[in-house]
């Protein structure tokens, strides 16, 4: 159809959409701006395949995807921890489903956003997992027009995709209802400014909800440094502590032991059996992602959504031994 309103022929059609530099930059423009007036869109897998066939390859027994990380380190963090935890549960799913996933460091240093998408378009990437923030710096802009993309957690604003994510609100409602069968004299919530914010603020708005009902609940406690959090723990001996496991690790550095001058309810016990909390179950939040990702490259859903969808996987409680 390109072809016949051009009036070329379907092999000039074919290079130009792939931005072959044998047809003239005029020629390409006016082809691609056809086919956007007929709604063409590219299909991943088939393109992957044809550029193989192209090569004369065999084509790949698994197409390639990307686990967006941010943060330090290369590496989707340390092994056990919640941002590996996802990764090796996307990894594992999109293995399932015919497809490899690997982690692609965005903070590298010299990486432009050019780069970027010279690199997804080298490799023909299909689809990208947004993986949980870990640092303050904003996501790269990428050609989300030609990507099947899920991002996991509340971490960035934008773009606004689909995602996947525990039920944060929920952690909190688990949390408290375990502390209500043996209700402490006071408990608090306690969460460094940061973690606060990458949940989207919903421990916090749950928390303000249990206040109304449970009076030894105090006033939730948003900090920036550790000094904030052990000053007020030392003044209020015997205090039951909700918050992320930071927090923990702040208190036990200032000589304040677990269990003798205050307990620890932990918003994500990650895989620490030691201790009691929610366990934020998140290699399936991991899986589901890879899931989505494999079901949009399948149907040909590129670009941000103009509806997108949220799913919820719900976390379970862990009596821990400490």
């Amino acid at each position: 159809m390109i072809a016949e309103r051009v009036g070329v022929t379907t092999a000039t059609v074919s290079l130009a959409l792939r931005n072959d530099p044998q047809i003239s930059l005029a020629r390409r423009e006016e082809i691609q701006c056809v086919a956007r007036e007929l709604g063409y869109h590219p299909h991943a897998l088939v393109s992957s395949l044809m550029s193989h066939i192209r090569q004369a390859k065999p084509p790949p027994q698994r197409t390639g995807l990307l686990y967006l990380v941010s943060g330090p380190k290369p590496i989707p963090g340390e092994p056990g921890n919640t941002p590996d935890i996802c990764f090796r549960g996307a990894a594992e799913q999109a293995a399932l489903r015919g497809f490899h996933l690997q982690p692609f460091w965005i903070r590298q240093p010299g990486l432009t956003d050019q780069r970027i998408k010279a690199i997804l378009r080298s490799r023909r990437i299909p689809g990208v997992i947004v993986g949980p923030r870990e640092d303050d710096l904003p996501l790269p802009t990428l050609p989300w027009e030609t990507l099947s993309s899920v991002m996991i957690s509340h971490s960035y604003k934008e773009p606004k995709l689909d995602r996947v994510f525990c039920n944060f609100f929920n952690s909190t409602c688990l949390a408290v209802a375990h502390l209500g069968s043996n209700a402490p004299t006071q408990a608090r919530l306690i969460l460094p400014r940061q973690h606060d914010r990458n949940v989207h603020h919903l421990w916090t708005a749950c928390y303000r909800q249990e206040q109304a009902t449970r009076t030894y609940l105090q006033d939730p406690l948003i900090i920036d440094s550790p000094a904030e959090a052990v000053c007020w723990v030392k003044a209020h001996p015997k205090v039951t502590v909700l918050g992320t496991n930071l927090v923990l690790e702040w208190l036990e550095a200032a000589g304040l032991r677990l269990g003798h001058n205050f307990q620890f309810v932990s918003l994500n016990v990650e895989n620490r059996s030691d201790l009691t909390g929610i366990r934020e179950s998140s290699w399936e939040v991991g899986a589901e992602a890879a899931e989505m990702v494999v079901g949009r490259i399948h149907l040909n859903r590129t670009g941000v959504p103009k509806s997108p969808h949220i799913t919820l996987i719900e976390p379970t409680w862990q009596q821990g031994d400490r």
